[in-house]
C-alpha cells in the first residue's frame, strides 16, 4: 500500500484532502470545564463548611474553656 501523504486526495473517494477526511487526527470531546469543575467546587465548599464548623466548635470549646477558668478565678 503506497503512503499517502495529509494534503494528497483520501484514497477513500471523498475528495477531501487525506488531512480532513480518514487520515485527520481522531477528534476527542470537548471537555465541558463548567462540568469537571462544578463536582470540584461543591466537594470544596463541602469542605470548607466542615472545616469552618470545626474550627467554631473548637473556638467555641477554648473559648467556654478560657472563661470558666477566667470565672473560677474571680471565684477564688
Amino acid at each position: 500500500m503506497q503512503n499517502v501523504g495529509r494534503n494528497d486526495p483520501c484514497p477513500c473517494g471523498s475528495t477531501k484532502k487525506f488531512k480532513k477526511c480518514c487520515g485527520g487526527v481522531p477528534k476527542q470531546p470537548k471537555i465541558q470545564s463548567a462540568s469537571i469543575l462544578t463536582p470540584a467546587s461543591n466537594s470544596t465548599s463541602k469542605l470548607q463548611s466542615l472545616f469552618q464548623n470545626n474550627v467554631k466548635s473548637e473556638k467555641n470549646k477554648e473559648t467556654s474553656s478560657i472563661a470558666n477558668k477566667v470565672s473560677r478565678s474571680i471565684s477564688s
